[in-house]
């Protein structure tokens, strides 16, 4: 959810480019694990591919761990807070 929000919130401002050229820095300098470059770039193309924004997209997520039976302690408060309760 956490990484929904960033991205959501710093597409706008470094573009997709801008972004994914981060990611790749920091996978290059071995801050960030490999696969991330991959995630990134999938989670870029939900919100650029969808009229929904990033905070209502990681609601939407928890709610579908939830269904699977997935609980997060920290994704539940998470959501308390961009739900507004």
């Amino acid at each position: 959810m956490r990484l929904i929000i960033f991205v959501g919130d710093n597409l706008p401002k470094l573009g997709r480019e801008g972004l994914l050229g981060l990611v790749e820095l920091g996978v290059a300098s071995g801050v960030l694990p490999k696969d991330s470059m991959h995630l990134i770039a999938k989670i870029v193309s939900l919100i650029e591919g969808s009229r929904v924004p990033p905070k209502r997209l990681a609601i939407t997520i928890y709610e579908l761990a939830r269904s699977m039976g997935v609980y997060d302690k920290e994704a539940e408060f998470l959501s308390a807070a961009l739900s507004g309760v």
